[in-house]
């Protein structure tokens, strides 16, 4: 989903949660939130998405460390219990 205007949906969790890869739009922000379990494609560029595409069904490999490593990253930072903490001590501690 390398959209250039949905920041951060949940669409991404979901794939992860399911130790799937995704594909993101190229920019410093979507890098840092998601670099460990996913390919980035270039903001308007067909070319970009589909060489992405075509990695991730070509290279199994890939797509399960890919996967891997967004669960991981699911787990350790996205959990309800978790941004429900992180929510509470934002206000209760402010």
């Amino acid at each position: 989903m390398p959209s250039a205007t949905e920041s951060f949906g949940l669409v991404y969790l979901e794939a992860w949660n399911y130790k799937k890869p995704i594909i993101a739009l190229d920019s410093l922000q979507m890098k840092e939130l998601f670099q460990e379990g996913g390919l980035f494609a270039k903001p308007n560029s067909v070319n970009s998405l589909s060489m992405c595409l075509k990695k991730l069904i070509e290279n199994e490999h890939l797509r399960k460390k890919l996967g891997e490593k967004g669960y991981e990253k699911l787990q350790k930072n996205f959990l309800l219990q978790i941004l429900m903490k992180d929510y509470l001590n934002m206000f209760l501690n402010n």
